[in-house]
């Protein structure tokens, strides 16, 4: 478990957070999200894990970011428009 302090622009600190705290909260919101930006339940289950395994590794290496859930939905924004541009190109055309 890695627990750290989080700046905050209001109190100097907030209080001590874990990461699986942090995760936990933030994968409801961030599977909906991604499975509203992509149209497919299953891909926005895909895009959600991967933003998460991407917090975790940023995480583990340089500490937590300032604002983790800012992190992963911008992960998950810039996953789910590579994931329409991959439906769209693999999709077939109508002649």
């Amino acid at each position: 478990m890695t627990v750290a302090l989080l700046p905050s622009s209001f109190a100097g600190y907030i209080a001590a957070v874990d990461l699986e705290t942090v995760a936990a909260a933030l994968a409801p919101r961030l599977v909906a999200y991604a499975t509203g930006r992509t149209g497919c339940r299953s891909v926005g289950e895909d895009i959600a894990q991967e933003a998460l395994t991407a917090l975790v590794l940023r995480w583990r290496r340089f500490g937590p970011p300032e604002s983790p859930e800012a992190f992963v939905f911008a992960m998950a924004r810039r996953r789910a428009a590579r994931a329409r541009v991959r439906r769209a190109l693999t999709r077939p055309v109508d002649f």
